[in-house]
């Protein structure tokens, strides 16, 4: 439903600023041949305006998936509501929320909420990386430590959207050895851990080898970027976008 609605937002905007009529493409002695409908009249369109032919076709198709889109929509949300309506009740993974905290205890569910899913991922306890003597000291508004100031803008960030995550919790990479991903984080609808790696020194040469390395090792592992690593990458003079950080934070894990 939320594609459909996306789809219907961008072919309503796509469609206000199409041209006007509509083509007809027809083949002359083995030759294409482009004509103009509008407003009852038909007209030839030349080779040089093929810009024009390029932009009615889209204009087809963008009010096809349109009208589509809205159908199909229109029939998901009564689906929906018929549903909501049906099984307010009987959810069968809503009976274990409904009992008494003495009998949950005593019960294995089908599934368990996302509160309590959230409550023992955030429970497990890990042996975190150490940090130089001289190091300085950055803290997120959880009153965690971490390593650059961009890192406490993501930390925060994942906390202001009530995203969990761990800091810097350990994962074995096979032919590159351990790791400390800057951040694993729970996408709580999915069940999913996603790995957040910022990439802050990308102007260093060094640092930067490094980093393409360390990615080439996620994959080789199967750990893909776009799917469960996400990267973001900052030099001196182009610093981390905090707007990109909260686009990629309802992207991915919300």
């Amino acid at each position: 439903m939320e594609f459909l609605r996306r789809v219907i937002r961008e072919k309503e905007q796509a469609l206000q600023n199409a041209p006007t009529g509509t083509v007809n493409i027809c083949k002359m002695y083995g030759r294409k041949q482009y004509y103009l409908n509008e407003n009852g009249q038909r007209s030839y369109i030349k080779d040089s305006d093929r810009q024009l032919v390029q932009s009615l076709c889209q204009k087809d198709y963008d009010l096809r998936v349109l009208r589509s889109a809205q159908k199909e929509l229109k029939l998901l949300e009564k689906m929906n509501a018929l549903y909501c309506a049906a099984a307010q009740d009987s959810i069968c993974d809503s009976i274990y929320e409904k009992m008494s905290a003495d009998r949950r205890m005593l019960i294995q569910p089908i599934k368990l909420s996302d509160e309590e899913y959230i409550k023992q991922w955030e429970t497990v306890e890990y042996e975190k990386k150490g940090f130089r003597d001289d190091a300085p000291e950055y803290y997120t508004e959880k009153g965690e430590r971490v390593r650059s100031k961009t890192e406490i803008i993501i930390a925060n960030a994942l906390k202001k959207h009530e995203v969990p995550y761990r800091y810097e919790f350990p994962l074995m990479l096979k032919d590159y050895g351990l790791i400390h991903p800057d951040f694993t984080v729970l996408n709580v609808r999915m069940r999913k851990e996603i790995y957040f790696e910022h990439l802050g020194m990308m102007d260093d040469e060094c640092y930067r080898e490094e980093a393409l390395r360390r990615i080439l090792a996620y994959e080789k592992n199967g750990i893909f970027p776009g799917d469960r690593l996400v990267l973001t990458h900052e030099t001196l003079k182009s610093p981390v976008n905090s707007r990109i950080i909260k686009e990629i934070i309802l992207r991915h894990f919300k």
